[in-house]
């Protein structure tokens, strides 16, 4: 099942929605399909016909998140922009999204600390290779370094992941004013 190509059903969402409940709650490891069942009211035969095992079912997961941080950030690129406000843009609708889904940023954090990171496919990873090609675009402007896409990325994905995280942490979410304070020390950082 490829979700970045298809609609999802109402039953998958839920199934989606009670998963990173559980596993917020309860980690990967302490999240069963039993459990999953029990908690949305979704007969385990049901859940085995969506998903033919756990792993399937996680992993499904994680790139329905990915898709829907994609389409929150690259699906309001404006192009007619500038590409620095097109930056600073993207980190901004990234950073609002994770906020408004601290369930998804858990489970992000979790995914990648796990041995379930080795079986994703190269396939699913479209906000990267998104971001790769938007990184390419700025360089090739020369408007970036020619510094490594996965150094930017990480600079970029990790700044938006930690300010994130101090908001569901702390309860402060940053001000405007903050937000473009910190995607211009960014950009300073890997500007030509």
């Amino acid at each position: 099942m490829n979700v970045l190509s298809e609609k999802i059903s109402e039953k998958e969402e839920l199934l989606f929605q009670t998963t990173l409940k559980l596993v917020f709650e309860n980690g990967f490891h302490g999240t069963s399909m039993s459990m999953i069942s029990k908690e949305s009211g979704v007969a385990i035969g049901t859940i085995y016909h969506y998903f033919k095992s756990k792993d399937e079912l996680l992993l499904t997961l994680i790139r329905h998140i990915k898709q829907l941080g994609f389409e929150e950030s690259f699906g309001k690129d404006n192009r007619k922009l500038d590409y620095q406000e097109r930056f600073k843009l993207l980190w901004r609708h990234l950073y609002e999204h994770l906020v408004a889904h601290p369930e998804f940023m858990s489970y992000i954090t979790q995914f990648y600390s796990s041995p379930f990171r080795e079986k994703e496919s190269n396939d699913s990873i479209c906000f990267q290779t998104e971001l790769g090609l938007f990184i390419q675009e700025g360089q090739r402007q020369n408007l970036m370094k020619d510094i490594s896409h996965d150094l930017v990325s990480s600079i970029f994905l990790g700044s938006v992941m930690n300010c994130a995280k101090q908001y569901v942490h702390k309860k402060k979410k940053l001000k405007q004013s903050e937000m473009e304070t910190l995607a211009n020390i960014i950009w300073n950082g890997i500007k030509s």
